[in-house]
């Protein structure tokens, strides 16, 4: 993992909550490869996603639902660094613009806050190819959570 990569992660680690496991990156993050490519607090944050052939779909492109799954998880770390706590997202839209070649090394996946409150967050993505070509947006309403929530 690259050094930016750690260094968030870590900041991370410092909002353990009483009662959970939470361990970053998370298993799915790593299993995807992602790695962050720049951060600006509490605005916005820039993921790298290499694009795997292995999930490519039955036309030859990168199946959406690797793209959409890569938002989710862009989604739940960039919440937990605004909210210091995990957050979970009660919505979730995505929208492929065009589709990506399977040979295309990777995408930047950018994520920005839209709008914040006590209970919620609204945050939105791209994934953009090396020539700022826009592949994909996603949007997500997010709240946090606590382990209060989950017994009811």
């Amino acid at each position: 993992m690259d050094n930016l990569s750690e260094q968030f992660f870590r900041s991370l680690e410092q909002h353990q909550v009483e009662g959970t496991d939470l361990k970053w990156p998370s298993h799915s993050f790593t299993e995807l490869k992602m790695s962050i490519a720049g951060v600006q607090a509490g605005k916005s944050i820039s993921f790298i996603l290499p694009c795997n052939p292995k999930f490519q779909d039955s036309m030859g492109f990168l199946h959406p639902g690797y793209l959409s799954f890569a938002f989710n998880e862009a989604f739940y770390c960039f919440a937990f660094s605004l909210a210091n706590r995990p957050c979970i997202p009660i919505q979730i839209n995505f929208s492929l613009v065009t589709p990506v070649p399977i040979n295309s090394s990777a995408l930047t996946l950018e994520i920005s806050i839209s709008a914040k409150s006590r209970k919620l967050l609204l945050l939105n993505g791209k994934a953009k190819n090396y020539r700022e070509r826009v592949h994909a947006l996603a949007n997500a309403i997010v709240t946090p959570y606590s382990l209060s929530n989950s017994s009811e």
